[in-house]
């Protein structure tokens, strides 16, 4: 949770009350230093392991396996099951690299700074 933003003025307000002295003060920065690291690390571990590896061991590995064990189902489970289940798996793997992307974008416009290109939106630079 992103404690530090904005939209938590409650806890700003408190935070630059009357309870702003040294000591205050180092808690707030060290606050703001680890609401950023873990943000770093969100995005870093979502973009490697759910971005990346997830649709990579989807595609790659389980839905090669599940056609290879639905050539001949095993007995009592229909076959409709093995097609649910890749089906699924491929769906959720395209949403979790959909994510990614996002999430990458994200990154993309932090480290490079940027917002909506004027001409895109339409609005003029004043």
């Amino acid at each position: 949770v992103d404690v530090s933003h904005p939209k938590y003025k409650h806890y700003r307000a408190w935070l630059d009350a009357e309870h702003s002295n040294k000591q205050m003060m180092s808690l707030k920065s060290a606050l703001n230093s680890g609401n950023e690291s873990a943000r770093v690390l969100f995005a870093m571990s979502f973009l490697i392991l759910r971005g990346i590896y997830f649709p990579y061991v989807s595609f790659c590995h389980a839905i090669p396996d599940l056609i290879v064990a639905f050539k001949n189902p095993p007995e009592g489970v229909p076959t409709w099951t093995g097609y649910f289940l890749m089906g699924m798996i491929s769906s959720f793997a395209i949403l979790q690299a959909y994510w990614g992307l996002l999430v990458g974008q994200q990154v993309k416009k932090a480290l490079f700074g940027g917002g909506k290109d004027e001409k895109k939106s339409g609005k003029k630079k004043k």
